[in-house]
């Protein structure tokens, strides 16, 4: 085959293969640099519309550019995370930090609440043993008046006892009052015949409470207060002497 003949066999292929490359449609979602699409054999943009653009010229449709976008979406996120993280440790931090604060406030003052209690239940009682100190003691004499001289004469120590206590079981009793008694005439009072004239009488009492019911109220009442009054007779005597 002559070299001229070859030559236009070869322009035949091309010029046919170029055709039929301008007349496939493009991959769907294909594009190309500048965003540029074949359609039909000539460049389009994508982006133009009836005489305006639309959509975001700088954005991609690939699945590049969408795993680009998820990725810094995602490294967004955990940096976001991690910023909330570290203001959520801080606010806590803060918040055990006043909790502590007021605790140790509370506890201050619980103790200076307890200190100042305790010193005023010290004052208080205090004030109570200084008052005690300064108050007189009750006069034992007070408890009964002093017997009438036609039962019990102080001077001579002679006394006039009630039927019911001159039975023969209290002999022993009245001789130990009487004794004291003739003693505080004759020597002047003391402590000593006064307790023993207080206890003697005392027991006397004992036993009458048991007898309210054969010597009858008045009688067994009458018992009882010349008793009680017998009873302090010593004291009334230290107290008439001083």
């Amino acid at each position: 085959m002559s070299n001229p003949f070859k030559v236009g066999i070869l322009l035949l292929l091309a010029v046919s293969a170029a055709v039929a490359v301008q007349a496939r449609p493009p991959a769907r979602g294909r594009l190309v640099v500048g965003g540029a699409v074949a359609r039909g054999g000539v460049v389009a943009n994508p982006w133009w519309h009836g005489g305006g653009y639309w959509g975001n010229p700088w954005g991609g449709t690939t699945a590049y550019g969408s795993a680009a976008r998820g990725q810094a979406a995602l490294v967004q996120a955990q940096g976001q995370a991690q910023v909330s993280a570290a203001k959520a440790a801080r606010e806590n931090e803060e918040a055990r930090s006043r909790y502590l604060d007021n605790r140790a406030k509370y506890e201050e003052m619980r103790r200076e609440q307890r200190e100042w209690e305790d010193a005023r239940r010290a004052q208080q009682l205090e004030e109570r043993k200084q008052r005690a100190a300064e108050r007189e003691p009750p006069k034992v004499t007070n408890r009964y008046d002093r017997l009438p001289i036609e039962q019990l004469d102080p001077e001579t120590g002679a006394i006039s006892w009630p039927e019911s206590l001159q039975k023969p079981s209290y002999k022993e009793q009245r001789s130990i009052i009487e004794q004291a008694l003739l003693a505080q005439a004759e020597e002047g009072p003391s402590e000593r015949l006064a307790r023993v004239i207080e206890d003697t009488a005392n027991e006397m009492k004992k036993t009458v409470s048991g007898q309210m019911k054969e010597l009858g109220f008045e009688e067994y009442s009458r018992t009882r207060r010349f008793l009680g009054a017998l009873s302090v007779e010593g004291y009334h005597a230290l107290e008439g002497s001083r």
